[in-house]
């Protein structure tokens, strides 16, 4: 469990391992020209999914190249994971070793939305690849209209509303960045309202296991 030491205080990290980093330019490109080309085959995913997303398409042979160019974030949460949380799954295999991913792309529109749910697998992730600024802008005005996080925005939810807990971290995206997470936490994507579309990517990670 980490611990923050802060003006003679301390105080620890509460509930599962959730860490915010960035994927590389290039993984970007990727994911978005191979997203087209699944798009046009019409290999819809969203039957298998949550989501009240109309367009969603599961990628195929991600194992091959994928993983390779998702390495660096997987490898930033294996540090955290190995500096404070390394006791709370003592059956996973250090180095990380990735035996199954799934992967699909969401060409999320305007009232589309997630409702709260939770993945298969050991890590979820989900990276932004492109965010119209009129989002941007949206989410700025409801942020200030309604004295909350604005429209558009991705919740993650752990443990009961109380007082004196924070059960809900709800953070508006940029483009580049990945959140990964413990595939058991709930999460949920509020809807926008601008006629425009964002466009990102989830999947799950199933790693290799001791003496499974």
């Amino acid at each position: 469990m980490e611990i923050i030491n802060e003006n003679n205080y301390r105080f620890p990290y509460w509930g599962g391992l959730l860490i915010k980093t960035s994927v590389s330019n290039l993984l970007k490109k990727t994911l978005l020209d191979k997203g087209k080309l699944i798009k046009k085959k019409s290999n819809n995913y969203n039957h298998n999914l949550v989501g009240a997303i109309k367009h969603e398409y599961v990628y195929k042979d991600v194992m091959k190249w994928f993983i390779p160019m998702f390495a660096k974030p997987l490898k930033h949460y294996e540090h955290e994971f190995l500096q404070s949380w390394q006791n709370t799954a003592t059956n996973i295999v250090t180095p990380f070793k990735v035996k199954n991913c799934e992967l699909w792309i969401n060409y999320q529109k305007s009232k589309e939305f997630n409702p709260r749910h939770m993945h298969s697998g050991d890590l979820s992730f989900v990276i932004y690849l492109k965010i119209p600024q009129e989002l941007i802008e949206e989410n700025k005005k409801t942020k200030e209209r309604f004295k909350s996080e604005g429209t558009g925005t991705i919740q993650f939810h752990h443990g009961e509303a109380l007082p004196f807990a924070i059960n809900t971290v709800e953070e508006m995206p940029h483009e580049g960045e990945v959140f990964i997470f413990p595939s058991w936490m709930q999460h949920s994507v509020t809807p926008f309202f601008s006629d425009v579309e964002r466009i990102s990517v989830a999947g799950n990670i199933i790693l290799e296991k001791k003496n499974a």
